[in-house]
C-alpha cells in the first residue's frame, strides 16, 4: 500500500477509499486479522469482488459467478422473448 501511496503522490492522483477495496484470497480462513491501511485510513476487507462483470470470491469459487450469469442470461432472454415475434408453431429443428 506504501508503494501504491507513493506513486499517487508522485504522479498527484486520488485513491478512491470508499470504492476501495481489498481481498485475501485463500482456500481456508486466515487465523490473522488483516488490517490495510492507505495514508493512516483502513481499507475495507471484502471476500467478494465483481470484476468485469464476473464475482470473484476470496475462495476461488465461481458459483456465485454462475448464479449471477445464469440470471443475468434470463434476464435477456426474457426481453428478448417479449420484443421478438413469437409464433408457437415453431419448433426448435
Amino acid at each position: 500500500m506504501d508503494t501504491l501511496s507513493n506513486y499517487c503522490m508522485e504522479w498527484k492522483l486520488h485513491v478512491n477509499l470508499e470504492k476501495t477495496k481489498v481481498m485475501v484470497c485463500s482456500t481456508r480462513k486466515p487465523k490473522i486479522c488483516y488490517g490495510f491501511y492507505y495514508n493512516n485510513s483502513i481499507v475495507e476487507i471484502t471476500d467478494r469482488y465483481k470484476y468485469l462483470g464476473i464475482i470473484l470470491q476470496s475462495n476461488g469459487s465461481l458459483k456465485h459467478a454462475g448464479e449471477d450469469l445464469a440470471a443475468r442470461a434470463r434476464k435477456a432472454y426474457f426481453a428478448l422473448k417479449r420484443k421478438l415475434p413469437f409464433d408457437s408453431n415453431l419448433s426448435p429443428n
